[in-house]
């Protein structure tokens, strides 16, 4: 079967020609010089026809700088995994990966569809809301063997250009910039030709014409005018939030109205995207719906919505061609019409680019008219000051990613401008939460007891947050990291925390002053105090600290029970517990007890696994540090924390049965010292046996052991241990004797491995391990294996 019958039997029509020659190319392009409308995100589809025939890398990033497209290609990707029956695994990346996902294996082929900010922030080790654990893995497979296409790549010169950078330093990348107008790129360049002019349904795309009048007035002045004159959708861009917070309340005046911006929560996003999508969608069999939609710059990539007319304040031709492509979008109106308003001799986010572009625009228009057209747009020359100057980001060098490799003595270097370049605007996240009743030291115990969701928070600037909040917040960066900090300590990618009710409504863009606590209803968690028992009539004096599970499950409404499903986790909460449905585990919890010998076998089994899929040379390395990676939890302490706070096992425990609050009960007990690394005594374990004596690359194996949970680069600082018992071990019919805060101190062991593997290599080799390990861990924590008393 070849690409096109391959494409038609998933899609049931055939591929445009600019798509089958993609297919059929010896190596990926340097660029895809392709316009909007004509079907790019089917590069993902390609991608997927050459990984099966042997000819692609194993992970293909599909980036955009607007995360409404992270989800359409989401949607059509997992469309095309299912129909084609291909056996890859589809991620979606964006605004945050604090709430849970599955952990993609460095093995697995992958689509991964992200935003900037979650792609870069990984390939430079600090990946956003990962959590400073998961940072190794998380860049492990953002640099290495991945196939990186930046679609609207005009929008993230600043990100090409620090790949660019990654790659002479050691990336394993191939970049593939996606845009109309490449700017430049070394190689070969995909563009349309005569067959794609040619084609039916492309040709109708790119010569519809789309009249823009060049008016003064505003903007609800004008959509009205679009409605009278018959324009059932009408588009309404403004420049701003403001501008469009107030242009959708004058316009609910007039008729139905949608407000869509960037900033509003995921959550309600959704819900429009639900409610408007069926019928503005560009392919939809419907009537257009008679409707305002007020938006900002989220709307001009990403979403396949087709308006019959539009209305825009002027701002940079870059700008202004992206809006128009919203504007029958696949040609089936043939002429359509839209109105550009005169910018204010000082305009806001454009500025002199907007200048430049009306100057360009009545120089050029005939009668107050100009086409905006695909086709017509390919005749223009448009001076470059009509577009936003480009704003470059910092040299990337091995300084800033001997910072970054970093997980202890942590040097504080933000990743964003070479992100974004350097920009005086930066977001973060935020959410509502019902959390902030009593003291402030119960509040982060209340967050982690309910971590936040990606559904219920908005992307917002900093500025914004630190201009509006003045009282103490909950700022989350990943589980390893939540505090009751002010708003200036507000860094990018945090998200931050604030009380529900009716203040900051507008910093999520709600034109109804209410933002309430909407965690409940995205996630399946339930938060059971006695106060709630009470007040939802459900149960009256109940013990929380003395009530079995299954009598708690009982007191909840069948609906509650319903979303949690049959696998509940107890967690923690200040007055009460959390209930919630199990998505991961603590790296020593489990269903049921796991032995230390089970436990290794089955790691060591997938870590050559995933070592033989990647072609490792270091499979014996892997071998060794896998299979003794958890011997340090031999400290007798340990065991009693594993064991309930006693040794009643005849073997090592290396995951116990208990509920997490049985664990802080049975660690306080055992006396096992907080912040203490289990992983640094397996490595002195290892270091005086026979094995050591025998591996081919002591450093690797060391380290590879000590980072297996995501730390020792380069180390980490132990607590101090005044009352060390000594930890005797048989292993592989060794006996081993250390005392438990013995370590293998090498504070320069790191710097000698990214010199021999580089940084992406090393963090690779590491990632074998730490997967082998969090994934074994995962499937336990079901109770798929377990011992006797």
């Amino acid at each position: 079967m070849n690409f096109n019958d391959w494409f038609s039997d998933v899609w049931g029509y055939e591929p445009f020609p600019w798509q089958s020659r993609l297919s059929e190319l010896e190596e990926w392009p340097a660029a895809i010089a392709v316009p909007t409308g004509c079907g790019k995100t089917a590069v993902i589809d390609v991608w997927l026809w050459r990984w099966l025939e042997g000819r692609a890398n194993r992970r293909c990033w599909y980036i955009v700088d607007r995360r409404v497209l992270v989800d359409a290609a989401f949607e059509r990707a997992s469309h095309l995994i299912r129909e084609s029956g291909a056996d890859v695994d589809v991620l979606r990346l964006r605004g945050g990966v604090f709430d849970e996902r599955p952990l993609l294996s460095p093995s697995r082929p992958a689509v991964i569809c992200s935003t900037v900010d979650q792609f870069g922030s990984r390939l430079l080790f600090r990946g956003y809301g990962v959590g400073r654990s998961g940072r190794v893995l998380e860049a492990a497979l953002a640099g290495v063997d991945s196939l990186v296409v930046i679609d609207e790549a005009h929008l993230s010169e600043p990100l090409n250009e620090t790949i660019t950078s990654a790659v002479s330093l050691g990336a394993d990348i191939r970049l593939s910039p996606m845009t109309a107008t490449p700017r430049c790129a070394e190689g070969e360049i995909l563009n349309l030709n005569e067959s794609d002019l040619g084609h039916p349904i492309l040709a109708s795309r790119l010569h519809a014409q789309k009249i823009a009048h060049l008016v003064t007035g505003s903007l609800a002045q004008h959509a009205e005018q679009l409605r009278k004159s018959g324009a059932q959708s009408i588009a309404v861009w403004c420049n701003t939030v403001d501008e469009a917070i107030e242009n959708a309340k004058k316009l609910r005046q007039i008729g139905e109205t949608v407000l869509f911006t960037g900033r509003q929560r995921e959550f309600d996003r959704i819900a429009l995207l639900k409610e408007w999508g069926p019928m503005l969608e560009s392919n939809s069999s419907s009537e257009s719906p008679k409707v305002f939609v007020v938006t900002t710059q989220s709307l001009e990539v990403g979403v396949d919505w087709d308006f019959d007319a539009l209305v825009t304040e002027c701002a940079s031709i870059d700008a202004l061609k992206q809006r128009f492509g919203r504007l029958d979008r696949i040609g089936k109106r043939t002429q359509t019409e839209g109105k550009i308003i005169k910018p204010p001799s000082k305009p806001k986010v454009y500025g002199d680019s907007a200048l430049a572009t009306w100057k360009w625009l009545t120089a050029n228009a005939e009668k107050s008219m100009i086409d905006f057209g695909i086709t017509s747009q390919s005749k223009w020359e448009v001076p470059l000051e009509c577009s936003l100057p480009l704003v470059p980001p910092p040299l990337l060098l091995p300084a800033h990613l001997n910072a970054w490799v970093l997980t202890s003595e942590t040097i504080d270097l933000d990743v964003s401008p070479w992100l974004h370049g350097e920009q005086d605007e930066q977001d973060c996240r935020i959410c509502w939460r019902n959390d902030f009743e009593g003291d402030n030291s119960d509040w982060v115990e209340r967050i982690n007891a309910v971590p936040p969701a990606i559904l219920e928070t908005a992307n917002v600037p900093i500025y914004s947050v630190q201009r509006a909040v003045k009282e103490p917040l909950v700022i989350w960066r990943g589980r390893e990291d939540v505090a009751v900090r002010n708003a200036e300590d507000i860094q990018p990618g945090d998200v931050v925390i604030l009380p529900a009710g009716s203040g900051y409504f507008e910093l999520a863009c709600m034109i109804s002053e209410e933002t309430p606590d909407i965690s409940e209803i995205v996630e399946p968690v339930f938060r059971l105090t006695k106060e709630r028992l009470e007040r939802e009539g459900l149960e009256s004096g109940v013990d929380l600290e003395s009530v079995a599970l299954h009598e708690i499950l009982e007191l909840l409404p069948e609906a509650v029970k319903e979303r949690l499903g049959d696998s509940v986790e107890v967690r923690p909460y200040p007055d009460g517990l959390v209930l919630a449905a199990k998505q991961t585990s603590l790296s020593v919890q489990s269903g049921k007890p796991v032995s230390l010998e089970q436990h290794s076998k089955e790691v060591t089994e997938l870590a050559q696994s995933i070592a033989t899929d990647l072609d490792l040379p270091s499979k014996e390395v892997i071998r060794l540090a896998a299979w003794w990676h958890d011997t340090g939890k031999a400290d007798p302490r340990f065991q009693a924390w594993l064991q309930g706070g006693f040794a009643v096992h005849k073997e090592f425990l290396a995951k116990s049965g208990q509920t997490w609050l049985q664990m802080l009960a049975a660690r306080q007990q055992a006396a096992y010292p907080s912040g203490r690394r289990h992983e640094f005594l397996s490595a002195k374990l290892f270091s005086i046996s026979k094995d050591a004596c025998e591996v081919e690359d002591i450093d690797l194996a060391l380290h590879l052991i000590e980072s297996h949970h995501g730390w020792a680069r380069p180390t980490y600082p132990l607590p101090s241990d005044e009352c060390s018992p000594n930890v005797e071990l048989t292993w592989d019919r060794e006996h081993l004797s250390v005392r438990a805060d013995e370590h293998v101190a090498d504070e320069n062991r790191l710097w000698r491995l990214i010199d021999r593997y580089g940084y992406w290599g090393l963090a690779l080799l590491a990632s074998v391990v730490q997967f082998a390990d969090r994934e074994t861990s995962r499937r336990e924590s079901y109770g798929t294996t377990r011992i006797e008393s």
